[in-house]
């Protein structure tokens, strides 16, 4: 009975020892399911509304740089047409610039400016001479503010603020400057009435889709252009706004309550390049939280979600780890959303990147036509000149140097540009690398400023290098000025400029990645502020600065290195914060050649006795060229017949009469000039040629594949522009080896 009784007294002390009752232990697993869930929920509230905060003002900002980058290409392209209009009526009288090809000009300058309205010229009465469009000749624009404050002494550029035009009866504000008589004394004004609705539909399309306010105004408040388009004229100077550019005008970024709706925003802005001008954006802090509060709705579903899943845990064990599995999968998607638009963000900002760089090549492609029509302005007003006054020799001759002075100056602009793509012929030669050097130092100590101290290290027996001079000299200049410009936020410094030859062998790793060969170093070395290794790494990138906007096109390391690698040799650029920079440059050493008897094409000694003036066959299908070579040919005492094409030549090489040359252009419609020069050759064997080109690429290369196609006889390859001396000297080259030739024939 006793061994019965022992074990039903203890299962009351082990039901106690087991631990607390279980409607107790529900209660503690209530309040975890719903405590744990609201402090995740919580956490995870704030740490996504601090994102959403932060992503949202990067957005805004990111706007605002658009629209300033965009107002700012804009201000410029205003600026490039008032000068333009500046110099076509520069020295005009009144009545001349009130002539109809004034406003013709006019109309066909604003004809591809869909932000300008209208283009004006206005007297120093503020009557107006000249317009882009029809208008009423009493007008008078005297009162407008631009017309007082030019009168009054400012030259401009000046941005006025919102008006209606008269003329056009639309809303516009003017960007103008102040006409100078030759005596320096007011003649008028030239403007340009910009239209506000261009800049606001650019800010429709640059804005994210949040309810906004984008403006265009001017440092004293007035607003030139928004969007939405209903909103206040004039911004109050004690307004949170105006205080903040007050402050800071470069760039900002605050919250302040709106005085329009009592409601919190949050604004930037920034300014329009060195114009007195700003864009600023506002976005309504509320709408930036919209995105927050459809989270939150996500997360507390997640919370609720999670709190029923717990209690279910309570009550079945088996259940659990179904819920959590499912959790976890729907944890995996928001993560999968999430990485999802963080791409989508940085497509956009890849789509910034190239908006910007496309912005780059066209401010290139605005100064190359700038240097272009500078030369075609010159080469027509000399020409025109030549034509009215040909009874002056001196005057002629001296508009005729210009016009070739001019022509060089467009053969330089295309080697410079051709040099930075890599294309361009350069013309080497042998260069006295030690003399040069020296002739530098001497230009930049007294171009650099007395700051920077100019110094060279040259190593003795320096053998001569094989490059173009012109173009070398030109990339020492500009890095020099980089160097300059480097140490000019520290006051000045030490440039250095050394020479020194250097041998590549062969398996040797270098940085520039050099051929085995004799080379020699040029390097140039500066003590300004260097560079750390983000920007050394995009030092050479085409259109990369670090210089203020206006100041650098970043071209001139790319440059460089183009022209080092096409030259034969590289570049290696090594700089560190506070270490200054070092630029070296690798360039071939070049081999003397001794002087020879010129030959033929076909390698025949020259002949030395006079030849009779030789009967040539010009080929060009441009009536200009063709006309002006024939009258520098027949001036040397040259007979020249012409023909525009190909056809044309052949039917005159059939005449009776045989001609000694053919002169043709390389690249004409329908057959060319390789094709001609072979159809030539079939009617006179061995007939001499020069082939005439303005494509550019690798000479030898070129030359080759000419030779290769046209075995039969002798020719050059000449590339335009040229000399038409060189052209008879080397024509007359082809002639003699042709009579050699015939010399050794009539021998055998």
């Amino acid at each position: 009975m006793r061994s019965t009784a022992a074990p039903r007294s203890a299962w009351p002390g082990f039901g106690r020892r087991r631990g607390p009752p279980v409607s107790r232990l529900y209660l503690l697993l209530f309040a975890a399911a719903v405590l744990v869930p609201a402090g995740l929920f919580a956490v995870a509230a704030l740490q996504n509304r601090a994102d959403v905060l932060r992503e949202g003002r990067s957005s805004v900002e990111r706007t605002v740089a658009v629209l300033q980058e965009h107002a700012g290409k804009v201000m410029e392209t205003q600026e490039l047409a008032l000068a333009r209009v500046a110099d076509r009526i520069r020295g005009l009288t009144p009545e001349q610039v009130a002539a109809p090809e004034i406003s013709l000009f006019l109309a066909g300058l604003r004809a591809p400016l869909e932000q300008a309205v209208s283009i004006w010229i206005a007297d120093e009465a503020g009557v107006v001479r000249a317009g882009s469009q029809r208008w009423n000749p009493a007008l008078r624009i005297d009162q407008r503010e631009f017309f007082t404050v030019h009168r009054e002494g400012e030259p401009g550029p000046h941005v006025s603020a919102a008006f209606r035009g008269r003329a056009t009866g639309r809303s516009s504000f003017a960007i103008s400057q102040r006409r100078a008589a030759e005596d320096g004394g007011f003649a008028g004004t030239i403007h340009i009435a910009l239209d506000p609705g261009y800049f606001a539909r650019f800010f429709a399309e640059a804005a994210p889709p949040l309810p906004h306010l984008a403006m265009l105004l001017r440092d004293d408040g007035a607003v030139l252009a928004r969007e939405p388009e209903r909103g206040p004229e004039r911004m109050p100077a004690d307004g949170p706004l105006m205080r903040a550019i007050a402050a800071a005008p470069e760039r900002g970024m605050f919250e302040a309550i709106a005085p329009f709706d009592g409601e919190r925003h949050l604004y930037a802005y920034r300014q329009v390049g060195s114009y007195p001008l700003h864009v600023a954006m506002g976005v309504n802090r509320g709408a930036l939280l919209q995105r927050w509060y459809a989270n939150l709705r996500l997360f507390g579903a997640v919370a609720a979600i999670a709190s029923a899943l717990l209690l279910a845990v309570s009550w079945l064990a088996m259940r659990r780890a179904a819920a959590e599995r499912a959790a976890v999968q729907r944890l995996r998607e928001t993560l999968e959303q999430l990485r999802r638009e963080t791409a989508q963000r940085e497509a956009a900002e890849s789509r910034v990147r190239q908006a910007q760089r496309m912005e780059a090549l066209g401010q290139l492609a605005g100064g190359i036509a700038h240097d272009v029509n500078n030369v075609l302005q010159a080469v027509a007003s000399g020409a025109r000149l030549m034509r009215r006054r040909p009874e002056d020799p001196e005057q002629v001759k001296r508009l005729a140097g210009m016009v070739l002075e001019a022509t060089e100056r467009g053969a330089a602009v295309a080697r410079r540009l051709l040099a930075f793509a890599r294309q361009g012929e350069l013309r080497a030669d042998l260069v006295d690398a030690a003399a040069m050097v020296e002739d530098l130092r001497e230009v930049l100590g007294h171009t650099l400023g007395a700051g920077v101290v100019v110094r060279t290290d040259v190593a003795e027996a320096l053998p001569m290098l094989h490059a173009d001079k012109g173009q070398l000299e030109t990339v020492l200049v500009n890095l020099a000025t980089n160097a300059r410009d480097a140490m000019a936020l520290q006051g000045g410094g030490v440039l250095t400029l050394s020479a020194a030859a250097e041998e590549v062998t062969e398996g040797a790793r270098h940085g520039a990645g050099l051929l085995p060969r004799s080379y020699v170093r040029l390097t140039v070395t500066d003590t300004g502020t260097g560079m750390d290794a983000a920007t050394l790494a995009r030092a050479s990138e085409p259109f990369f600065t670090t210089k203020p906007a206006g100041s650098g096109t970043g071209l001139g390391l790319a440059m460089a290195k183009g022209f080092a690698e096409q030259s034969g040799g590289g570049l290696l650029i090594e700089s560190a914060p506070g270490a200054g920079t070092k630029v070296t440059l690798w360039l071939p050493v070049g081999v003397a050649v001794e002087d020879a008897p010129p030959e033929t094409a076909d390698g025949g000694e020259a002949a030395t006795e006079e030849m009779p003036a030789p009967r040539v066959l010009l080929v060009d299908d441009e009536k200009l060229v063709r006309e002006a070579l024939a009258a520098e040919l027949v001036a040397h005492g040259w007979r020249v017949e012409q023909a525009a094409d190909a056809r044309e030549a052949l039917r005159r090489l059939e005449a009776a009469t045989p001609f000694d040359l053919l002169v043709t252009d390389l690249a004409m419609p329908g057959s060319n000039g390789l094709e001609l020069l072979r159809q030539a050759r079939q009617r006179v064997p061995g007939l001499p040629g020069v082939l005439l080109t303005g494509l550019v690429g690798d000479g030898a290369a070129a030359h080759a594949a000419l030779t290769e196609a046209v075995r039969d006889g002798p020719f050059v390859l000449m590339r335009k522009p040229f000399d038409v001396r060189e052209l008879v000297t080397r024509a007359e080259a082809l002639l003699q080896g042709g009579a050699t030739e015939q010399r050794r024939a009539q021998a055998g």
